[in-house]
């Protein structure tokens, strides 16, 4: 993108105000994809000459910065990289401006913007069932009628015409005709008494596929699914679910690319909250692409991992009987492992396995919710809401729920649905995540390397609930506390192409042992801890009968799980 660069001199003798910003500005839209314009707003003039602006490590293209400097408020615009070897980390990320003599920050500060990834595709929350709801005219025709008003409404006020321009250019060049997503029915009608088989059949309900009313025009699939989320009434007295009960739809991923998409999800933010929820595709089994690593035959067995976690005393009296637990990984009800060509082969399987030596008691359920090299945020969402159902309907019965992957971006579809289930009394177990997403993206010490929901536990704008819980386990070696050096944000020592570790927003609730042996293959990482606390969150539920939907907390970024020390902690009141 070739852009003129405007510089707005103040008069010499004025001091300048601009030092160095990264936290002391605002920026719209507040999310962009490669190559969308971005305007920050800075208190004070600035001094506009030989300006740079950071996404992370990654440097706008020098050409697209523009500078107006007032002395009330100043604006700096600028465009995200395009290029795939330039494109800024996804996900939460700080945005730094700096004069020329200034360096980028060795570590990153508080995040201020969301780098939104490109080639994916867009879930699409229907926030009420009143008829259909017609995208291209309420939301495309909407924010072209907007950039073409003479005068811009709140929130949107501070549009640059480069802004408006680049938002005109994609929606003229677009011939997209997105249909109408019409209200979608679902009555579960769950029964506290269904058997197991039973629970697995209706977990496995598929989603609306490619029906002839999604196409438009026939020919071209711009709607690629929909499912409608399972309604449940909340265990938590004035908690209106947030997600599960609404319809879901995902956006292809070609029709995405062909919108302004950073403009479209700010427009329905600002001007359609009561109508639609956004939110990327992003998730990913971690880790995603990663060749199984070697270790010695020496490797400590699952003996060993027991004596590590004080798997003694009362706890090897214990089995995880009464409790649910829940699979969501390349794993299916029928033992199909769809794992391969995503990650490890065998996956869902040996963390199914790491569960049932622990808890070999528990009632476990195995979802699919991967295939090829991606997981379905939408299939997620519904598995999500289809067990917060299944807990609301049989509230004497624990239900937890094992989370081995993770998206790369903030996901507010995904964050209502966690909330929804964990206030039906639901624990749910996220992997922190692998150090491979950040070296496969090349981020350095100055980019966030992104994992939720493992994230949200340090969240302040994730309201926890009084009941369930939301933990994040880091991964030990086998025998000791000590930091797999696979797990994000740790420095790989010896490798000369990534010897740092990529910052993280917090640190692990827990961490477990986290690296087995299958068939003379090592699997290690978060994925293979997450199963242990999961199985010894079921022990501890077992043994604390009275105290269903209520968990245990830990100390994050301190605790190394102790069975026997967990068993007797007491019920949160």
């Amino acid at each position: 993108m070739s852009v003129e660069v405007h510089m707005r001199r103040i008069i010499p003798f004025l001091p300048w105000l601009f030092a160095s910003f990264s936290q002391a500005l605002t920026l719209h839209p507040a999310q962009a994809g490669p190559g969308e314009p971005v305007v920050a707003v800075v208190n004070g003039a600035v001094n506009c000459e030989g300006l740079r602006v950071f996404i992370g490590s990654r440097k706008a293209p020098a050409d697209s910065i523009t500078c107006d400097s007032r002395i009330g408020q100043s604006r700096i615009g600028f465009a995200l990289p395009e290029s795939p070897k330039l494109e800024a980390a996804p996900g939460l990320q700080v945005v730094s401006i700096l004069q020329k003599d200034q360096r980028p920050p060795d570590q990153p500060g508080t995040p201020n913007f969301a780098v939104l990834p490109p080639r994916k595709a867009y879930l699409l929350l229907r926030q009420d069932k009143q008829g259909s709801f017609d995208f291209n005219g309420e939301v495309v025709q909407g924010l072209r009628n907007l950039i073409n008003a003479t005068s811009l409404p709140k929130g949107f006020e501070y549009l640059t015409p480069l802004q408006r321009d680049y938002i005109r250019d994609k929606l003229d060049r677009s011939q997209l005709r997105i249909p109408q997503l019409p209200p979608l029915n679902f009555d579960p009608k769950l029964d506290p008494n269904w058997s197991i088989p039973e629970i697995r059949k209706y977990l496995e309900r598929p989603s609306e596929v490619n029906k002839d009313r999604l196409f438009s025009p026939p020919s071209q699939v711009l709607v690629t699914r929909a499912a409608p989320t399972a309604a449940f009434n909340s265990r938590v007295n004035g908690y209106r679910n947030q997600v599960c009960g609404k319809d879901l739809y995902v956006l292809d991923r070609v029709a995405a690319e062909e919108l302004p998409i950073g403009a479209v999800l700010e427009y329905i933010r600002l001007r359609l909250p009561a109508k639609l929820l956004t939110a990327p595709d992003t998730m990913g089994v971690p880790p995603a692409s990663s060749e199984p690593s070697r270790m010695p035959s020496s490797t400590p067995s699952f003996q060993t991992v027991l004596s590590a976690t004080g798997w003694s005393g009362s706890a090897s009296t214990l089995n995880g009987a009464g409790v649910r637990v829940f699979i969501l990984d390349t794993l299916d009800g029928n033992g199909y492992d769809s794992a391969v060509g995503a990650t490890f082969p065998g996956h869902g399987r040996w963390i199914k396995e790491i569960i049932k030596v622990f808890a070999g008691g528990t009632e476990t359920f195995a979802i699919q919710v991967c295939s090829g090299r991606e997981c379905q945020a939408d299939r997620v969402v519904t598995t999500l809401c289809d067990i917060g159902a299944l807990s609301a309907a049989a509230p004497s019965i624990p239900h937890l729920i094992n989370f081995s992957m993770a998206a790369t971006n903030d996901n507010p579809i995904l964050r209502g649905a966690l909330q929804d289930v964990m206030n039906a009394g639901v624990a749910v177990v996220a992997a922190f995540g692998n150090n491979d997403r950040c070296l496969q993206a090349a981020l350095r010490p100055s980019d966030f390397c992104n994992a939720l929901p493992a994230d949200l536990t340090s969240d302040n704008t994730f309201r926890k609930p009084k009941l369930g819980a939301l933990y994040s386990v880091g991964a030990a070696q086998q025998n000791n506390a000590a930091t797999l050096r696979v797990q994000r944000g740790e420095r790989l020592p010896g490798n000369t192409a990534y010897p740092w570790g990529s910052a993280t927003v917090t640190r692990p609730s827990i961490s477990a042992p986290g690296s087995y042996i299958w068939d003379g293959t090592t699997y290690q990482g978060t994925s293979f801890a997450t199963p242990v606390v999961t199985a010894a969150l079921a022990l501890w539920a077992q043994k604390h009968t009275g105290c269903v939907g209520r968990w245990p907390t830990f100390t994050p970024g301190q605790t190394f799980l102790n069975i026997e020390t967990l068993l007797q902690a007491p019920c949160p009141q």
